[in-house]
């Protein structure tokens, strides 16, 4: 009781939700890490690092030369996620409806750069080290399961209705889905690949890799401080119960949040290496 009244233990109550999340993807990294070190150190894996890339002349006008562009927008949504998430936490009263509404909009922007960066990353030469593909799809696998099961999940509690929140949990889900499979797709291709100097004034694909790794950022940023908690008092409560979506809740949403995280590591380490 004396903890409970003293400020600390006010402090220690607040943030008590927040640490499922933090430490799952804390854990997480540390698996993820020590994988990477175990495959690196095997006798018989490839002198590859799986950081490493072939020099080229590399035009050094400067690091975000080919990306102000996707920069500017990136940027403009990480801060609208930052506003949007801090208005969340100071109000009592979640207006569900402007938040599906966001999730729908970030899921849209992400489809349509992952659509229109695949097209562009064609033009890029084929790096001869694949071990950055490897250990992408390998940690990649996990969090996109997780977005195929949350979303169907949510898909169905939005089809056996016909109201405004219904629908928007039934487009969100969808968008989120189409967003996680052509990202993975476009993060695949543009790891596996880099520039030559036939086009490394051009870096095709530049400018998305960029805004999709904002992207990922707000959404690890809305998933981490808004869905976790909001997400309990939904609709998915009221179809699923009581006990069944919170445990749905625990063993899927950690995964998808590291999944937005690790997608923008790796989005951000292609921005680099990749050209």
């Amino acid at each position: 009781m004396c903890l409970l009244n003293s400020t600390v233990g006010s402090i220690s109550e607040k943030a008590t939700k927040f640490l499922y999340p933090f430490a799952s993807q804390y854990c997480f990294i540390i698996v993820c890490v020590l994988y990477v070190l175990w495959e690196e150190s095997r006798p018989d894996t490839k002198k590859c690092s799986f950081t490493s890339y072939v020099p080229y002349d590399r035009d050094n006008n400067g690091i975000c030369n080919r990306s102000t562009k996707g920069l500017f927008c990136g940027f403009l949504i990480l801060v609208s996620s930052i506003i949007i998430t801090v208005m969340f936490l100071t109000s009592k009263n979640v207006n569900y409806i402007v938040l599906r509404s966001i999730y729908c909009i970030i899921f849209t922007l992400s489809f349509c750069a992952s659509i229109l960066g695949l097209t562009q990353v064609k033009r890029m030469s084929v790096s001869k080290c694949n071990c950055r593909t490897r250990f992408i799809k390998l940690f990649q696998a996990s969090g996109i399961i997780s977005v195929y099961i949350y979303g169907s999940c949510n898909i169905i509690v939005g089809a056996l209705s016909d109201d405004t929140i219904s629908l928007l949990i039934s487009c969100e889900a969808v968008l989120m889905m189409l967003h996680a499979s052509t990202q993975y797709v476009f993060i695949f291709e543009v790891s596996g690949k880099r520039i030559d100097n036939s086009n490394m004034y051009v870096k095709p694909g530049r400018q998305i890799v960029f805004f999709l790794a904002f992207c990922n950022v707000s959404l690890w940023l809305l998933d981490s401080f808004i869905l976790w908690n909001h997400a309990k008092s939904d609709l998915q409560v009221k179809f699923y119960g009581n006990i069944a979506w919170p445990v749905i809740m625990r063993l899927v949403i950690p995964f998808l949040v590291y999944f937005r995280f690790y997608s923008a590591t790796v989005l951000l380490q292609a921005w680099i290496i990749s050209y």
